[in-house]
């Protein structure tokens, strides 16, 4: 309606968010489809990307174009999944292009090149190299306890000798090939590597990703890469990753009395939503199973208020990490 109707307190609300946008409304207003994105992927960098992606939800939300284009609450642009500059590392060979979640992302022809770093952690795919880190680390008791293989009855498998390990790596990338070919992401996983000094800390890989875009994950730590916070950084980097690759739901489940992978899980920002009862089995005991998920626009506030959290801190890693 013309501004000269406009009471003094409508006059100056009009045209900028007077509040901050529920997550409904972020939902229903600052969604995109395919069609959105396929308009977004015409720019070329990021920020611009994000820039027509915003003024795009802007518009729907509030009928115009705010004459400020950053004047937009962070939970509306850091919810964009066409953020993650880095995400995505150089493929070996251009290769084809799939679709995910409404985006196109170039692939290879073999095994994609996927590196992720918050600059203290990174996450990139497992090699040949790492066959003696993995095999001594599946001789943990607690990585066998609640990550290793077992029978029916809760007894655990053997460790991995250096030729399982390799085996394991092995199928690894065969699970990264098949995401290359159909985007995908089930069974790739990621070395855990503390950035400043190259050290191999852990593992954390895609579990599962359902028809219906849902992804489970799961992670562990090296006994002496506990307590430094490597878990924490190496689950909001695979979550951001699946969130950016189209996943409506991302979930983990964790045996019950694994407090310090419980911990991780919060910290990550992910949601108690219930227990299994005697959902799984340890040497011929029962044991009830949590269940941890997250949603793409909650996770994204989520992370927006620990990131303001930690600047206000200026710590650099948490001081304490979960043991998984």
């Amino acid at each position: 309606m013309p501004a000269e109707f406009l009471s003094d307190e409508q006059r100056v609300a009009y045209g900028t968010f007077a509040e901050m946008p529920s997550l409904s409304d972020l939902e229903k207003f600052f969604f995109l489809d395919s069609f959105d994105r396929n308009v977004i992927a015409q720019s070329r960098a990021d920020s611009h990307r994000l820039g027509v992606a915003v003024q795009i939800g802007t518009v729907r939300y509030k009928g115009l174009f705010l004459e400020d284009p950053l004047a937009v609450p962070w939970p509306a642009a850091r919810g964009q999944p066409v953020m993650g500059p880095g995400i995505l590392g150089t493929p070996a060979n251009t290769g084809h292009r799939i679709r995910r979640g409404g985006r196109m992302v170039n692939m290879s022809d073999e095994s994609p090149v996927v590196t992720l770093s918050d600059g203290l952690v990174t996450l990139r795919p497992w090699s040949r190299d790492d066959v003696r880190f993995m095999a001594e680390a599946s001789a943990d008791p607690a990585i066998r306890r609640y990550n290793g293989g077992h029978d029916r009855l809760g007894h655990p498998t053997p460790p991995l000798s250096t030729t399982d390990a390799e085996g394991v790596i092995d199928q690894i990338g065969l699970n990264w090939r098949a995401f290359a070919a159909t985007g995908t992401p089930s069974g790739v996983a990621f070395a855990i590597l503390d950035t400043r000094s190259g050290e191999l800390v852990g593992c954390c890989g895609v579990d599962d990703w359902s028809n219906e875009d849902v992804a489970q994950f799961g992670y562990w730590i090296a006994p002496d890469a506990r307590g430094r916070g490597c878990a924490t950084r190496a689950a909001i980097l695979l979550t951001r990753w699946l969130f950016d690759m189209g996943a409506a739901r991302v979930f983990l489940t964790i045996v019950a009395g694994n407090e310090a992978s419980v911990a991780v899980a919060r910290r990550a920002g992910f949601v108690y939503e219930g227990t299994m009862r005697a959902h799984s089995v340890w040497q011929g005991k029962r044991y009830d199973v949590m269940w941890f998920a997250a949603l793409p626009l909650e996770w994204a506030m989520r992370q927006s208020d620990e990131e303001t959290t930690t600047r206000d801190k200026a710590s650099p890693l948490p001081a304490t990490g979960g043991a998984f």
